[in-house]
């Protein structure tokens, strides 16, 4: 049964929607193993969320997208996360810049 922010009890809005991007990141792990380029996989999450929130305002918000607040908040997430990824990349060893260095030329 939902409660009255329309998600099912026993968990608050915030808490299903990281559920449901970990889910999705699974899925985009399960991808990455499969071969395929992360940057590919971001652009197809990029598509669905689109397509998904499109669908969410048209029919919950009365056909009203207020698209400057969509980007708000996506370039907000983006940021922390940008952020949070980059923080926990190690910087790379002398050997490993010149590996790099030589796989690049």
């Amino acid at each position: 049964m939902a409660n009255d922010h329309g998600v099912p009890d026993g968990k608050s809005e915030h808490e299903w929607e990281l559920e449901m991007a970990n889910e999705l990141i699974g899925y985009a792990n399960a991808k990455l193993n499969d071969g395929v380029n992360p940057l590919t996989i971001a652009a197809g999450l990029r598509h669905a969320a689109a397509n998904f929130s499109a669908f969410a305002s048209i029919h919950v918000e009365n056909g009203n997208i207020n698209v400057a607040t969509k980007l708000e908040e996506f370039q907000a997430m983006l940021e922390y996360y940008g952020k949070r990824h980059g923080e926990s990349r190690k910087p790379l060893t002398g050997l490993e810049q010149l590996v790099e260095t030589v796989k690049n030329q």
